[in-house]
């Protein structure tokens, strides 16, 4: 388990994986992993969430700045592109597509789908171990 996401977490069992689960930077130094995601959009073609932005308070304003913030194409300045992707062993060329293809922010009808699926999936999994403990 990685201590930094509970989702992946989460989402190792409910594909019923096996192994360690990396994430972030210590991911790109793997050699040897697998895509939680990839195996997910494989199984259920749909994307997976692994984040949300959800607030109780200010919505407008937070709803404001969302929008704004998806108007707007992200870019990384190529020297820090190119500094990170030399920190963890990958060429600016595989850092630049998963920052521009891989990672994306709206949420549309698949990814509330697939949030769902998930949710359920995932009490599934934990009532099922619940069920074999007792």
């Amino acid at each position: 388990m990685d201590t930094e996401s509970e989702t992946s977490n989460m989402l190792k069992n409910v594909l019923n994986l096996k192994g360690q689960v990396v994430i972030g930077d210590k991911a790109f130094r793997e050699k040897n992993c697998i895509d939680l995601a990839e195996i997910w959009y494989q199984k259920y073609k749909l994307p997976f969430v692994f984040a949300l932005f959800c607030a109780n308070k200010n919505q407008k304003e937070y709803k404001k700045l969302i929008n704004k913030f998806l108007r707007k194409k992200q870019k990384v300045p190529f020297l820090t592109l190119k500094k990170y992707a030399t920190r963890l062993g990958i060429s600016t060329k595989e850092a630049k597509d998963y920052l521009d293809n891989i990672i994306y922010y709206p949420l549309g009808w698949r990814e509330k789908k697939a949030l769902k699926l998930f949710w359920r999936k995932s009490d599934e999994y934990l009532r099922n171990r619940k069920i074999t403990r007792n």
